[in-house]
């Protein structure tokens, strides 16, 4: 799902310069926060996806991080 709105507001974004609705200025930046925010859901899988030790997986189970694997994988 967050991949799915990520590119969905790639599309969005040039359609409204298309259609006039944005000018340069904003659409560069709103293409640099679609890029950050595309960063930074790639980067939380990549933790996601990081495999733990034997050793830490105890520990590591009570954090809060295992909630998000519930939210980024459906």
């Amino acid at each position: 799902m967050p991949l799915q709105l990520c590119i969905w507001i790639g599309k969005y974004i040039p359609q409204n310069y298309d259609c006039n609705l944005v000018n340069a200025n904003p659409l560069t930046t709103m293409n640099g926060l679609s890029n950050n925010l595309l960063e930074s859901l790639t980067a939380c899988e990549q933790i996601l996806e990081t495999p733990v030790s034997s050793a830490y997986s105890s520990p590591v189970s009570s954090y809060p991080f295992s909630m998000f694997r519930n939210v980024l994988c459906h």
